[in-house]
């Protein structure tokens, strides 16, 4: 998602910066609603939305709905229980939510996904230069395709994985 603060549109004041988030967040709030299997997808993009427009706690509050969407859709514990999940023993560690920064190092957009075979992904496009955060599971692997839509590389998320990078080259993926 090409964003108008990252591009520099706003700072030039060509456009009603807050009018914009406002109507974009709607947007997406409408999405979520109408599609909700998607909704840690569009969560995660409006975090990174909000955060782009200088509105922190807004983003975190996104990213935390994000996590707990994904939790609740993976039958985990969310990321606002009160206990645990050590002191529970409700998850593993295999099955915990990470909150991961997508970006692109590469000078054109690039097809990703996820899931345990490229073959049954649906790819997303990811833009360069602009990061994209979004909640995964530990374990996740993340698949990067070519404009073909074939599968050309992967990495798979640890419980230490802050963000996953495509290279310059546009045909690898690392996650770190």
């Amino acid at each position: 998602m090409s964003s108008a603060y990252a591009s520099g549109v706003v700072a030039r004041g060509k456009v009603d910066g807050g009018a914009v988030v406002a109507e974009a967040s709607g947007y997406l709030d409408a999405a979520i609603k109408a599609s909700p299997a998607k909704a840690v997808e569009l969560l995660s993009e409006k975090a990174t939305m909000l955060k782009d427009a200088g509105r922190i706690d807004d983003a975190r509050a996104a990213l935390k709905q994000a996590e707990d969407e994904y939790a609740r859709q993976h039958g985990t514990a969310p990321a606002s229980a009160s206990a645990t999940p050590a002191a529970t023993g409700a998850t593993s560690a295999a099955s915990a939510p990470v909150s991961v920064t997508l970006t692109n190092a590469c000078k054109k957009s690039v097809s990703v996904g996820n899931g345990a075979d490229a073959q049954s992904v649906q790819p997303s496009s990811l833009a360069p230069g602009v990061p994209t955060t979004a909640s995964f599971a530990v374990g996740d692997t993340v698949w990067l395709f070519d404009s073909a839509g074939k599968p050309i590389a992967r990495t798979k998320l640890g419980a230490k994985t802050k963000s996953v990078k495509v290279a310059k080259s546009c045909r690898a993926i690392v996650a770190r």
